[in-house]
């Protein structure tokens, strides 16, 4: 079994430092490590030109104007918006979830159309996304399988409407909380929804004849609405890790409080 070096407490404490931007994480080390070189070893040694002592004192203050500022953004504003970010977990997660189960279901509905069996749920090339969309009539019926159950549509055109409106509908909800979501994330699920209202759905659910009559027309979009979906799950299950962490550590501990 391997053994922990640090305690879930010590993690989650460490873990409100790792959240911080990445750049002013680098200045403060530049900072502290500026005014140690300078008070411990360069205030004991002449000076390599005119006024280098000068020079040496004006960038030692500066050092410590970012620490006192550094402190203050994190006490006042970071730990604000980790907090926040931690306690929305798993909303956004499970949103995440939502997009990613869509776009794998819509490349399962594709391959149960045509026979093929499901042996995974990576995401596929875009060739052989091609080659499925050829051989399946865009008027032809569309079984759409869920973890719940089967919905069939009358046609392709009339799926891909009921995706674009599942998708709007989790874009609108996790933008509700935009403040707890990066700037990746918000890329990602832009995309997303782009993907299928501009593309995907611009029918907007009215039957149509495409090039030979199948969905040939449509592999891009699909292709590319299941990559990014998969992208962001992967982005989330990456960058939040952290908040994860401490939302499940949050949970153990309140369970434990109200069982003692």
């Amino acid at each position: 079994m391997k053994k922990k070096f640090l305690s879930d407490r010590q993690r989650v404490l460490i873990g409100k430092y790792k959240t911080v931007n990445k750049t002013l994480k680098k200045l403060l080390w530049i900072a502290i490590l500026w005014v140690i070189l300078y008070d411990f070893i360069l205030v004991n040694i002449p000076e390599w030109f005119p006024k280098a002592s000068v020079l040496g004192l004006l960038a030692r203050n500066i050092c410590f104007a970012y620490l006192t500022g550094f402190i203050f953004y994190f006490l006042n504003a970071h730990l604000s918006s980790h907090k926040t970010k931690v306690k929305t977990y798993r909303y956004v997660a499970n949103k995440v979830e939502a997009l990613n189960s869509l776009s794998m279901d819509l490349i399962l509905a594709l391959k149960n159309s045509l026979g093929i069996p499901n042996e995974n749920y990576d995401v596929p090339t875009l060739q052989d996304v091609q080659l499925w969309c050829q051989q399946i009539p865009s008027s032809s019926p569309a079984p759409f399988k869920t973890h719940m159950y089967t919905r069939t549509f009358p046609d392709w055109f009339t799926l891909f409407q009921f995706i674009d409106q599942e998708t709007t509908k989790v874009v609108k909800d996790l933008l509700l909380i935009r403040d707890s979501l990066d700037s990746e994330t918000l890329r990602l699920i832009t995309n997303i929804e782009n993907n299928t209202t501009t593309f995907l759905n611009m029918s907007r659910g009215i039957l149509i004849n495409t090039p030979n009559h199948n969905l040939a027309f449509f592999d891009r979009f699909i292709h590319s609405y299941r990559s990014t979906c998969k992208q962001l799950s992967s982005h989330l299950q990456k960058e939040y890790k952290v908040y994860k962490e401490e939302y499940h550590y949050l949970e153990r501990k309140e369970r434990e409080e109200k069982n003692a």
